[in-house]
C-alpha cells in the first residue's frame, strides 16, 4: 500500500479561506486588508528610510506609528534575508520597527493604489466672513461691528 499526500479539505481559492489556512499554519493572526489601508498616504511621511519605492522592493507597508515604533506589514512569503535587510534599514536610522504578517496580495493592492492627496479647501468655497477670519493673522480674534 502506498500513501500519497492529500489535503483533507479542498484547495483554498477564496482569499478568506487562504488567510484562515495561513493563520492556522503559522499560529499568528494576520493583518487584514482594512488594517493595511487605514493609514492612507500619510504613511509615507513616517520614515524617510522606508519610502514607497523601498516598500515596493520588499513588498512591505508601514501600517501604524505610535510611541516611536513603526509597525510594518510584511508578506508571509518574505524570506529571512529580506527581513534582515529591513531590520538593518531600521537600525541604521535608529528606528524601532515591529514586523507584522499580512497576505502578500493585500499589501500589493495597497502599494498599487495611486497616492491620494487630501482635498484642499480654498477660501472661495467658504462663507466670505469665515474666509476673511481665516486670512487674519489672528484668526481666533473677532472684530465687532457694533
Amino acid at each position: 500500500m502506498t500513501l500519497t499526500p492529500s489535503r483533507p479539505v479542498p484547495v483554498a481559492t477564496d482569499p478568506l479561506q487562504q488567510r484562515l489556512e495561513v493563520e492556522l499554519l503559522l499560529g499568528e493572526r494576520l493583518l487584514t486588508a482594512a488594517e493595511l489601508g487605514e493609514a492612507g498616504p500619510i504613511r509615507w511621511n513616517w520614515s524617510p528610510s522606508l519610502n514607497q519605492e523601498q516598500c515596493e522592493e520588499f513588498t512591505c507597508l508601514p501600517v501604524r506609528q505610535y510611541d516611536g515604533l513603526l509597525v510594518v506589514a510584511i508578506p508571509t512569503t518574505l524570506d529571512r534575508v529580506d527581513r534582515d535587510r529591513l531590520q538593518e534599514i531600521a537600525l541604521s536610522q535608529a528606528l524601532r520597527m515591529e514586523l507584522r504578517l499580512a497576505m502578500k496580495t493585500d499589501i500589493e493592492a495597497i502599494l498599487e493604489k495611486p497616492a491620494q492627496a487630501a482635498p484642499k479647501r480654498t477660501p472661495s468655497r467658504l462663507i466670505p466672513a469665515i474666509a476673511a477670519a481665516a486670512m487674519s493673522p489672528f484668526p481666533c480674534w473677532t472684530t465687532s461691528t457694533r
